[in-house]
């Protein structure tokens, strides 16, 4: 009886052992963070986005100084067509 309780002892012992063990692998081997490979793929994103918000804006700068243009000559060519109307009635 006394053997059979020793065999038991040294059994629960290796089995509280393994434990530990296995406690100890899986929190040092946990493997890489997933959590950082989804940060680093959310900021990819993100920094694309911010890309195309750039790119969109100097786009939309550059059309409205096209337009600001335009206007500019649209008014010069306006005032000398009015000079040259009043040049022709004076003489």
């Amino acid at each position: 009886m006394l053997d059979a309780e020793r065999k038991a002892n040294v059994q629960l012992k290796r089995l509280i052992e393994q434990k530990e063990n296995n406690k100890q692998q899986s929190t040092t081997n946990s493997g890489p963070c997933t959590t950082c490979s989804d940060y680093k793929k959310l900021l990819d994103i993100e920094k694309q986005h911010n890309l195309q918000i750039t790119e969109q804006l100097k786009m939309e700068k550059n059309q409205t100084e096209e337009e600001r243009s335009a206007k500019e000559v649209f008014f010069v060519a306006k005032k000398i067509l009015f000079f040259i109307k009043l040049n022709s009635l004076d003489a």
